[in-house]
């Protein structure tokens, strides 16, 4: 998954930034907004980024500048405490072989995924939501959608309706008018 943080002080707006990683791109949709100290997290299935396109992975705003290169940090070493243990012939004899009672203890360090900290110019502050979690496919294409308003789809209704009925009624005003002429009509007969 890919991880950004926003840790300024106000929204951004980071609709249309392109992710690139080892040829692979992935634009963010239209009215995707970071919330001040929010992040959002887009899963792998939706960018098609793998671990092995971390080492290449750049952020670049949609007029091509770039806002952050990742690199990433070498990988934490897994560390194994053990003591020389020493094989010793049991004074008495047993039913299997014995070590010391010593414990072994194993310390791993805990890997962590990076968070990308973003710095965008002021020009594209604007309102926002709660941190978005880009689970799937749909929720991106979802991001996309604008809702319906019930108002605007009456008033639209009402407007297509008007503009018909004058459309016909023009029509037929202007048929209504125009009589086609009988032979003979443009002809008066004069009694002098």
């Amino acid at each position: 998954f890919v991880e950004l943080l926003n840790n300024t002080n106000y929204e951004a707006d980071i609709s249309q930034w392109i992710l690139f990683g080892n040829g692979k791109s992935f634009v963010l949709p239209r009215n995707t907004i970071i919330s001040s100290k929010k992040k959002i997290i887009i899963s792998s299935k939706v960018t098609n980024f793998s671990t092995l396109d971390k080492d290449a992975l750049k952020l670049t705003t949609h007029q091509g500048n770039m806002v952050f290169t990742y690199v990433s940090s070498t990988t934490p070493a897994v560390s194994a405490k053990t003591s020389n243990e020493k094989i010793t012939k049991a004074k008495t004899p047993v039913d299997r072989n014995q070590i010391s009672q010593k414990k072994t203890t194993f310390a791993a360090t805990e890997a962590k995924t990076p968070e990308v900290a973003i710095s965008v110019p002021e020009k594209q502050v604007s309102a926002v939501t709660d941190d978005i979690n880009f689970g799937g496919p749909a929720s991106v294409v979802k991001s996309n959608i604008i809702k319906d308003n019930p108002t605007r789809m009456y008033i639209l209704a009402l407007i297509s309706t008007v503009f018909i009925g004058v459309s016909v009624g023009t029509v037929y005003l202007i048929r209504r008018k125009k009589t086609v002429p009988k032979a003979g009509d443009d002809f008066k007969i004069l009694d002098e």
